[in-house]
């Protein structure tokens, strides 16, 4: 049967797939620019956890960073800590940014848009190194520009910025890496993975996993490799450790520090003679036999949509496959597992915070990505992007309609007063 002639589209028909991501993200820039003004800014909805937490991650930073930058910048030991136990890179440039002469934490806010802006373009480029397919990687940045995670974490001061760009560009250094075995691009992978571990806790195992998850796609894993990427990790650990060791006074007290947050972010084990305690004693035998439904509750909260829609798209892109499932998607276990890594070993932190499924954002945004292909694979057309494109823009208007466009409306309404 002979597919119908295409010729005749119209322009922006034929483009659709790069005009829709295109589009999508002028539109996060314009949110994030509307959010700045000091009448969206000042609304107590920001202080929400699931809508960016501004009091804890633009307020107090900025606070932090005044009162660092009040003391000679020799004097400060650390600069590189949150609360004196976190890696905290953000810390250190909001310091800067303070003794540069910033009044407010507006330039900052600025300057992580910015950071937003290049870590989304390193996703993009790693997605597409990966699967050597433009609509994966339009598939998934649209996902991702479609989160509330992305949404309301643009204009914050916290890691999110700097664990987006470096992350993103360890994996895409990786790719470039997998694909010309030049040393040069496994060095860059390696700096940017050591800040990724210097910005958080959060993707210290997490990026480990993708790197062997790229290896197996790549079919090109090996242990040397595995040995080398191990070592940005354990640098950026020896790092922290220094640094609270220089703020504590001496090494014992230091890695009891980290014990007591540990213990405390995992399952309220509270250390003797500690400062430092949990919110609330929350991890017990109900919250451990309820905790898949936390989990799913948390990821459906900063991911937009809910777990069993992810899970039937991943069951539906197996199908779609075929025997080519394993192939083509086996890496995906590995993506899945790093997704999930952080919320399988921190079970305090991930029930207290509403926000702790966004560490994992790339392993939706990919398994949005699949079945898209696979997808547009089974329409068995030369021009199914496109169409698939054009057939998905209902469901993508209706999306940011209920997202980006209902916000924008209420931003623009304050500013005009």
């Amino acid at each position: 049967m002979r597919s119908p002639d295409t010729s005749r589209l119209p322009r922006w028909a034929t483009s659709t797939p790069t005009v829709t991501l295109t589009a999508v993200l002028l539109l996060f820039n314009l949110f994030a620019v509307l959010h700045l003004a000091p009448e969206n800014m000042a609304l107590q909805e920001n202080d929400e956890h699931e809508r960016g937490d501004f009091d804890f991650r633009v307020d107090r930073v900025f606070k932090f960073a005044n009162e660092r930058a009040a003391l000679n910048i020799l004097d400060v030991r650390n600069r590189f800590l949150q609360n004196d136990h976190n890696p905290a890179l953000f810390n250190a440039v909001a310091e800067m940014f303070v003794r540069a002469g910033a009044e407010t934490p507006l330039p900052n806010q600025l300057f992580t848009l910015v950071l937003f802006n290049l870590g989304l373009a390193f996703f993009y480029l790693w997605t597409r190194a990966a699967s050597n397919s433009d609509l994966f990687a339009g598939a998934a940045t649209v996902f991702l520009l479609s989160t509330p995670y992305l949404l309301y974490h643009s204009v914050s001061i916290h890691e999110c910025s700097y664990q987006l760009l470096f992350f993103n560009l360890t994996l895409w250094a990786f790719c470039r890496y997998l694909g010309t075995s030049r040393l040069g691009w496994l060095a860059l992978s390696c700096v940017a993975y050591f800040f990724v571990c210097l910005s958080y806790w959060m993707f210290y195992v997490s990026t480990f996993l993708l790197l062997i998850a790229l290896q197996l796609k790549f079919r090109k894993l090996r242990l040397s490799t595995m040995a080398i990427v191990a070592v940005p990790p354990i640098a950026g650990f020896v790092f922290i450790l220094w640094q609270i060791t220089l703020t504590e006074g001496d090494l014992a007290t230091a890695i009891e520090q980290l014990q007591r947050i540990g213990g405390s972010r995992t399952f309220d084990v509270d250390f003797a003679g500690t400062e430092i305690h949990a919110r609330e004693q929350v991890v017990n035998e109900a919250a451990i036999s309820g905790y898949p439904r936390v989990l799913m509750d948390r990821i459906a909260v900063m991911m937009g949509l809910p777990v069993p829609v992810f899970g039937a798209a991943f069951l539906a892109t197996l199908l779609l496959a075929g025997r080519r499932a394993w192939s083509r998607h086996g890496w995906m276990l590995l993506v899945i597992l790093a997704g999930v890594s952080w919320n399988l070993v921190m079970i305090q932190h991930t029930i207290i915070h509403k926000f702790a499924a966004m560490y994992g954002y790339y392993a939706w945004a990919l398994i949005v990505a699949a079945f898209v292909e696979e997808l547009s694979g089974a329409l068995g057309r030369e021009d199914s992007p496109r169409v698939l494109a054009m057939l998905c823009a209902p469901a993508v208007i209706l999306v940011f309609y209920g997202t980006y466009v209902t916000e924008l409306i209420g931003y623009v309404r304050n500013i005009l007063g």
